[in-house]
């Protein structure tokens, strides 16, 4: 694998990005918020949980684990151990660092303010060999907790096995929800996602290219806000179900992933037009042409002509404001693993 290569962060959306409602026709709370973040609280997906809640929240963890096949491990590391110039080129100085399996919380100042992460390792990490953070970024008025579970939910964790850092920062209280992200380019929250990556990677062995990023809704948002500010350090970003957002001031072409539903109740509102103008930006900053391809799981498709910096888009027929394409974690794993191909 060439040294060159790099690795980006990949990111999963699961709320919606308020401060863009303002100017849609939903009806606003006397906060500010609008209504629309309701599948936000924790309602939504955590309601679709509820049926296996012993196996995603209580013994969570340790039962992830077990679903993991170990036949990824090796795989999923990035590592070329036919070349003398593989991953372990990019070993970060957290390499070597014992660490405990499982999850567990760590807190930092920024700006002021005390901010949260939950950081999760499963068995079979080895200290020695550099893998990729992949990180999820909750919605509206959600939570860390619930990014987490959503990953595991969508299978992303057994994908990946004991072949990746899995990290969930924690959002604060923006445009009328309690946990949310601020969208700009050198706000607050970018430089939370910076220093998060430089102290996992300081604990962890980590890959020092670029993550792979993922967030719904709110979170969603700010994929593409983050990818927009800092698109260096993502190999590969999903946004799901996401609103229309500022992109005057994005930095260089990223690889990716765009996916809603056709039913979502929030489509007319902000996630169809979100979509929209996500799909027409990375088009054209990604140089793709008008025309695409079928690209797995179905409907997804891809668009010709983008290089090193494919564009994906998943416009599903159902599914609602939680909706992800089908096998995601796979996929997102195989789409990893594209990146990585010199």
């Amino acid at each position: 694998m060439q040294t060159s290569t790099r690795i980006a962060a990949l990111v999963l959306l699961t709320s919606c990005a308020p401060n863009r409602l303002a100017s849609s026709s939903m009806i606003a709370d006397g906060g500010g918020r609008d209504a629309a973040v309701a599948s936000d609280l924790g309602t939504s997906l955590d309601a679709a949980l509820a049926a296996d809640a012993a196996l995603l929240v209580d013994a969570g963890p340790v039962a992830d684990a077990g679903l993991v096949d170990s036949s990824l491990a090796d795989a999923s590391l990035g590592l070329d151990a036919s070349s003398d110039s593989g991953a372990l080129s990019f070993a970060s100085e957290g390499c070597g660092v014992a660490q405990p399996i499982g999850e567990r919380t760590l807190s930092m100042t920024v700006r002021g303010e005390e901010r949260t992460y939950k950081v999760f390792i499963q068995d079979g990490y080895d200290p020695t060999r550099p893998v990729p953070i992949v990180m999820h970024f909750h919605g509206c008025s959600s939570s860390f907790d619930f990014a987490f579970r959503l990953h595991m939910r969508q299978g992303v964790h057994a994908a990946f096995g004991a072949g990746a850092v899995f990290v969930y920062p924690q959002g604060l209280a923006n445009s009328g929800c309690s946990a949310g992200w601020e969208m700009s380019n050198e706000g607050k929250d970018v430089e939370f996602v910076e220093r998060i990556r430089a102290e996992v990677s300081a604990q962890f062995c980590i890959d020092t290219r670029p993550m792979v990023i993922t967030g719904s809704s709110y979170g969603g948002d700010f994929v593409n806000q983050y990818s927009c500010a800092r698109p260096e350090t993502v190999l590969i970003a999903v946004a799901q179900a996401m609103s229309p957002w500022d992109s005057s001031a994005c930095h260089g072409p990223v690889p990716m992933v765009l996916a809603y539903a056709l039913d979502d109740p929030y489509f007319s509102s902000f996630v169809g037009p979100g979509f929209v103008a996500s799909r027409d930006f990375w088009r054209t900053q990604n140089g793709c042409a008008m025309t695409s391809t079928a690209e797995a799981p179905s409907p997804c498709v891809r668009y010709d002509g983008c290089g090193a910096n494919p564009l994906i888009t998943c416009e599903l027929s159902e599914g609602g404001h939680d909706a992800f394409p089908a096998d995601f974690g796979a996929n997102l794993h195989r789409w990893y693993l594209e990146r990585l191909t010199p």
